[in-house]
């Protein structure tokens, strides 16, 4: 064989073998899409509230005796709420105690909570209790009847128990848009996958 020949042979299997890989590259990558497109998003360890609803609006008082007005989406922050009182022995301090570890990981999340025992927890009492595990809490009461409309527009109750007061340990997450969006068990919050969920939540 001549040397052009030799040539143009090598030349054309240099071309046909840059072809396939280039080929090969393009579906290489083609599967890494697929595969990042189906990949299952790892699922909440909240429950998820069904459906997704704007949070109520809430027009009580807060615990430094101003009027306080919670409009969905507003302040642009993660909420968390959760309806107690201040003389609750067992899990109303344990959720708030795993709040404040949470709101010192993510500062930007605001943690409201309501008394459910307006007759005795006015502003300065929700104030006192409160600062014990954050200041940056905010507490809000109201009339018996505010306090009841604001439990059921979380899906939420309590009945008297001899000096105490049955009720939901929930804690109800609201997203950056003002979105009902989980629901946890206050007492036995994993302050860590909380955290984790609230950031990702952030992302959707």
């Amino acid at each position: 064989m001549r040397a052009l020949d030799v040539r143009r042979a090598w030349i054309g299997t240099a071309a046909l073998a840059a072809v396939v890989l280039v080929i090969a590259a393009e579906i290489v990558w083609l599967g890494v899409l697929h595969a990042l497109h189906h990949t299952p998003l790892r699922p909440f360890t909240g429950r998820p509230i069904v459906p997704e609803r704007a949070a109520p609006m809430l027009r009580l008082e807060d615990d430094r005796g101003r009027p306080f007005f919670y409009r969905p989406g507003a302040s642009r922050a993660p909420a968390a709420f959760y309806f107690g009182y201040t003389h609750c022995r067992d899990a109303c301090p344990l959720a708030l105690a795993r709040l404040a570890r949470a709101h010192r990981a993510l500062p930007s999340l605001r943690v409201i909570f309501v008394t459910i025992d307006p007759a005795h927890d006015d502003a300065p009492a929700l104030h006192r209790y409160l600062a014990r595990f954050d200041p940056a809490f905010v507490g809000l009461t109201g009339s018996q009847g505010d306090i009841a409309a604001a439990q059921r527009a979380f899906d939420l109750g309590a009945s008297r128990e001899g000096r105490g007061i049955a009720h939901d340990d929930a804690v109800i997450v609201a997203d950056a848009t003002g979105r009902l969006a989980l629901r946890y068990r206050g007492a036995d919050l994993d302050v860590a996958a909380f955290v984790d969920d609230l950031q990702r939540l952030s992302h959707r």
